[in-house]
């Protein structure tokens, strides 16, 4: 078990293949959540995967956390507490680096929904030597961690999945495909889907999200 990560998590061993050095998820929730709802849609990911689900650090009420405070705004997408946000970023990659002492996974990869999207990308963006892809939601890049990027010939060897729904009211769908496009601009390689729907996670969406990374698990062999 990890320890003086400073977050909490539960976890899901791999159920088959080597047990040594595991492929790994690494579930972020979003706002208002917690670590036990992506984690239980998840379950239907390649039990090659061990999936590791933290909790966010901030905590609103009961079985409710985040990763930083927003507001919301109309059309532009929400205003986010930068402080909270860089001290969250700042405890995710302390997390990840203890996962990858403890497990040395021989892969690990990010899935996030909405907040734990846009945290996934920042860690994309600003320390993509922690993992080989990342998978997203709902969420978006921050203009502070696309500002941070200094070597953008990692980030083309990075893959990313980004789902984004078309009636998103926190998110706008204009925000998800700017996503996109500014990772593609920088030479990303993008996997980009629009769903029928608003700002909450799905299974379908998680289907797409697991085939992804089995995928690119598959590649990687």
């Amino acid at each position: 078990m990890l320890s003086g990560q400073g977050l909490s998590y539960v976890r899901r061993l791999p159920q088959c293949g080597s047990s040594a050095h595991p492929p790994i998820v690494v579930l972020l929730h979003g706002f208002a959540l917690y670590e036990q709802q992506l984690f239980d849609m998840s379950q239907i990911m390649d039990p090659r995967f061990m999936l590791i689900a933290p909790r966010g650090p901030l905590r609103i009420g009961p079985g409710a956390y985040r990763w930083f405070y927003f507001d919301r705004t109309p059309g532009d997408g929400p205003i986010i507490n930068a402080a909270e946000e860089t001290e969250s970023l700042k405890t995710l990659k302390h997390f990840l680096k203890g996962v990858i002492a403890e497990y040395a996974p021989s892969r690990l990869y990010l899935f996030g929904h909405s907040q734990g999207g846009t945290m996934a990308l920042s860690i994309a963006l600003t320390a993509p030597d922690l993992i080989q892809g990342c998978a997203q939601a709902h969420g978006r890049i921050l203009a502070k961690s696309l500002a941070a990027v200094s070597d953008p010939a990692r980030l083309a060897r990075l893959p990313f999945f980004i789902g984004h729904g078309r009636d998103n009211p926190i998110v706008p769908i204009k925000l998800g495909r700017a996503t996109c496009d500014r990772l593609r601009n920088i030479g990303a390689n993008v996997s980009y889907r629009e769903y029928p729907l608003g700002h909450e996670m799905t299974p379908d969406i998680v289907a797409d999200a697991s085939r992804w990374l089995t995928a690119q698990l598959d590649c990687s062999i």
